[in-house]
This record gives structure tokens, C-alpha cells and sequence, in this order.
């Protein structure tokens, strides 16, 4: 057998969710998928490496397998001058103590520039991955300046292979950039999809609590649907304008009566909401593939939606995909009263979750790619 390849996750906000510490309230999707890849790969044998922001963890930290690397504190330095000492600097001394043969990146930032441009200079491999149908979208992508987004831009024409979530993706991929990808579904660590008979909430939303998340939406079908139950599950995104915004949505989901609002739950205590309801709803205009589809959809709960990551499942749409308010009002309500539909759909979801996103398929085709490409 040839030897495996040595693969490195950067992933600067992943180490709460890696080390399933509940004290810190970051629960991110892109991290939540390198975490489940990371310690998939590390139990067939991957050297796999991980690097993190520094929360306080020790040193040559080794989690299920998974070495974790710091870099600086997360408010670690001086305004401005922080973005060369301590992030690069951090990083990049990070990167090359790694010394893996193969850096992967997910999400939109500048850190895709770097780990590029460091993986060009050392003649190591790149794999960007895809976290959003906005990374692919120039000018759209969730970064905050000129430089990074310059950055972010030049390291995703220079990555190795980008891997995306869709077919959908892969169609933006080539017409904004003509950068070929390979599409690899997310995955979902079926931990808990145990049923409760108890099925205290009618409809759950889980997100972290931003604009581009809409969770204002969800406030209104709450005001709108008063004869069932609502729960409303995330905490706010870093930054003072994002805490504003947490705190005016609590005050709001506060006014609702039958909404339920919990802020923050950690990962590790979310199943047992999610085994409690009878619908998801998604809220936002963008998404990658968000995995609270496949945390509903594993356990046979249809999920009702403004977008549709191209889940289909023998001619079928898997999960409900709705065009307007009204539209989500009625299908919700749809839903709730017509139990033969209601199974149907949960049906089609399950198996959908269970043929294609179980961290076994998806390592699979991890471990192949990885294998491929340092041939």
C-alpha cells in the first residue's frame, strides 16, 4: 500500500467544536465539516493536522487523532498592525511547522490568499473549499475589506483544487472564475437521530443570529402561525454591529409568545432539539449546504426553505422549497396538518441523508482526491 498523504485543516475557529468545548460559544458549519472530515481521516490512518486560533489550549494537542497547531489569540494584537503580526506571522509559522503535504482552507478570506501563496512557495498542495454559493459570487463574498477580498481572490485562482458542495456551485466556479472544481457533498456525524415522542416544537430554526441569515423572517411566520409552537436556536456572530443586531433579535422573538427563543446551544447539546421537532425552517437568501438540512433531514424532518442546494433523490426534491413569506406560511401549515404528506417528504429526506452524506461516502472520496493528487 502506498503511503498516505499528510493533510493540514486550517481552520482558525475550530478547535471549540474539535474539542467539543461547550465554554466557548462558537459553533461554525465549515467547521463543524473539517472536524468531522479531520478525525474520519485520522482514523484510517491520514497524518492529519488542524490549525486553530489559541483559546487557552495546551500545546501538541492531539484530539481523535487530530494534531492541533496554534496560532494567536483571537484579539490577539494591535489594531491594524495585527493583521502582519500576529495573524500572518502566526500563520505562517504555523504552516510550515505543520509541514504537511496537502493545506486545506474552507470559506471565503483572506487566509485563502495566504495558505495559497505559502503553499506555492514551499511546493506543497492547496485544496480551497466552498462554504457558500456567495464565495463564488466576486464582489458578494463576506469580507469586510479591499485587501482581504484581493487576497481571498488571488488565492482561489491559485488553489490546487477547489472542491464544492453542488453542481450549482460548480456552474459559478468556471463562469466567475473558469476555475474547475470537484463537487463533494458535506457529510454529517450522525451522533444522535433518536426520535422523541414528545414533539414539543413544531417548527425549529438553528442558525447564528446575522443579516444574511434573516432570522427576522422567522420572527414574522411565528407572529403569523400563532397556533403552533416555535423555537428560535444561535448566538451572535463576532463583532459589536453583530451583537446589536443578536440582541434587537432577541428583543423581538421576546414579544412572540409562542416563539421560543435559547440563544446559544452548544453542538454537543443540539440534537436533543432537533429530535423534538416536527419541521426545520431555513430563512436565508444564500447558503452553501447548511448542516442543519442533515441534522433534520437524517432524522426524516422535512426542512422548508428559500433555496435548494440541489438535493434530489429519485426525480424528487429533497426538503421543501418555498418562493415567498406567504409561500412558507402555507406550506408550513400544509405540512403540519396532512400527515401522509408530511411522511412522504421526512421519508424522501432520510434516505436522501443516509445514501449520500455519511461521513463513510464522503471520506471515501476525500481519501481518493488526497491520494490523486500528490501522484
Amino acid at each position: 500500500m502506498s503511503k498516505l498523504p499528510s493533510i493540514c485543516f486550517v481552520a482558525p475557529q475550530a478547535y471549540p467544536i474539535l474539542a467539543s468545548n461547550t465554554s466557548i460559544n462558537i459553533v461554525g458549519g465549515a467547521e463543524v465539516q473539517q472536524c468531522c472530515i479531520a478525525k474520519n481521516l485520522a482514523k484510517r490512518g491520514f497524518i492529519t493536522s488542524m490549525i486553530c486560533l489559541d483559546y487557552g489550549q495546551p500545546n501538541d494537542l492531539v484530539i481523535d487523532g487530530v494534531r492541533v497547531f496554534k496560532t494567536h489569540k483571537p484579539d490577539g494584537g494591535i489594531p491594524v498592525l495585527r493583521f502582519i503580526h500576529p495573524r500572518i506571522t502566526s500563520l505562517w509559522q504555523a504552516l510550515k511547522k505543520v509541514d504537511a503535504e496537502i493545506y486545506y482552507q474552507r470559506c471565503a478570506s483572506q487566509q485563502t490568499g495566504l495558505v495559497s501563496f505559502f503553499c506555492r512557495h514551499v511546493k506543497k498542495k492547496m485544496i480551497f473549499s466552498v462554504a457558500s454559493d456567495l464565495d463564488l459570487i466576486p464582489g458578494q463574498q463576506l469580507i469586510r475589506y479591499k485587501r482581504d477580498k484581493l487576497l481571498y481572490e488571488w488565492g482561489l485562482k491559485h488553489a490546487d483544487v477547489i472542491i464544492v458542495q453542488n453542481p450549482q456551485q460548480q456552474i459559478l466556479c468556471k463562469k466567475n472564475y473558469n476555475k474547475g472544481s470537484v463537487v463533494i457533498r458535506s457529510c454529517y456525524e450522525n451522533s444522535s437521530n433518536n426520535q422523541d415522542d414528545d414533539k414539543q416544537i413544531d417548527v425549529l430554526w438553528v442558525g447564528t443570529i446575522k443579516l444574511i441569515k434573516r432570522p427576522e423572517i422567522f420572527i414574522e411566520l411565528a407572529q403569523r402561525m400563532p397556533e403552533y409552537s416555535f423555537r428560535m436556536i444561535g448566538g451572535s456572530s463576532n463583532g459589536n454591529n453583530h451583537e446589536f443586531y443578536y440582541c434587537k433579535i432577541k428583543e423581538q422573538a421576546s414579544k412572540v409568545s409562542n416563539l421560543d427563543f435559547w440563544g446559544f446551544v452548544p453542538l454537543t447539546e443540539i440534537d436533543k432539539h432537533f429530535n423534538k421537532a416536527r419541521l426545520f425552517v431555513n430563512s436565508s437568501k444564500w447558503e452553501g449546504f447548511p448542516n442543519t438540512f442533515l441534522q433534520s433531514w437524517i432524522r426524516g424532518i422535512p426542512t422548508v426553505a428559500f433555496i435548494n442546494p440541489d438535493a434530489i433523490f429519485e426525480g424528487e426534491q429533497v426538503g421543501v422549497k418555498v418562493n415567498s413569506i406567504d409561500d412558507m406560511v402555507h406550506k408550513i401549515k400544509e405540512l403540519l396538518a396532512c400527515t401522509q404528506k408530511y411522511e412522504l417528504i421526512g421519508n424522501i429526506c432520510k434516505k436522501y441523508a443516509e445514501q449520500f452524506h455519511s461521513p463513510e461516502k464522503i471520506v471515501d472520496e476525500y481519501s481518493k482526491l488526497f491520494t490523486s493528487i500528490i501522484c
